[in-house]
């Protein structure tokens, strides 16, 4: 039976969850037509997210009983950079830009790192459950619409997992009972709101920003041809 902590977390970011599966970038991914340029903005920008995530997650896992869901099987930091590696052949850090909307989410999460250790588990839900219940198909949609190998898409692998739902409702649990007291519930579930709203402004730079490059270019070529 699913607890009150996961439950409110569902309900309060429902709506939110919606738009960020139809809005920018994200909306491109899940339908297919993401194009290779937008998909590496797009993950160079959550590495940076994913960096500071985990970083503080670590400096906070002694504190409020966090090491039980600071797991080194769960984190994805370093298999997305390995992705980008394989890909860019190592070159996304200076040619890919870190945008406004990765730098104001990153102070998201050190505030209420710093606030409020527990506040940060809206955070952690937001990302790897949804890694967690999305990867698989994503991974597929990738692969085929950009022909990206599995060296390529480690992101979404959860290779140390041997069953994924026991892992799911292992994490759920330990989840529940740190923050499910009824102090934190309310300070979490604000959190998670506030990392959906982030998320969709990420996504929607990400698809601005790859359409005014694709323009340029098109403006570019044209210029070379006259």
């Amino acid at each position: 039976m699913e607890t009150s902590l996961v439950n409110s977390l569902r309900n309060v970011t429902q709506k939110l969850h919606k738009r960020a599966e139809t809005t920018g970038v994200v909306e491109e991914l899940i339908r297919g037509h993401v194009t290779l340029d937008a998909y590496l903005l797009y993950q160079r920008n959550l590495c940076a997210v994913y960096q500071t995530l985990e970083a503080e997650l670590l400096r906070n896992q002694s504190r409020n009983g966090l090491t039980d869901l600071v797991r080194s099987d769960l984190m994805r930091y370093s298999s997305i950079k390995n992705d980008l590696n394989a890909i860019t052949y190592g070159d996304w850090e200076t040619t890919l830009p870190v945008l406004a909307a990765t730098k104001r989410y990153l102070n998201q999460i050190k505030v209420a790192s710093n606030e409020d250790s527990l506040a940060i588990l809206g955070h952690y839900y937001v990302r790897y459950l949804g890694d967690l219940n999305g990867g698989q198909v994503l991974a597929k949609l990738l692969s085929k619409r950009l022909g990206l190998t599995a060296k390529q898409l480690s992101f979404y692998r959860f290779s140390e997992v041997e069953n994924m739902t026991l892992y799911k409702k292992q994490l759920l649990s330990s989840l529940e009972k740190i923050g499910g007291q009824p102090e934190a519930l309310e300070r979490i579930t604000h959190e998670a709101q506030q990392a959906f709203k982030c998320n969709i402004d990420l996504s929607i730079e990400v698809k601005v920003h790859s359409l005014g490059a694709r323009t340029r270019d098109k403006e570019r070529l044209a210029v070379s041809m006259c």
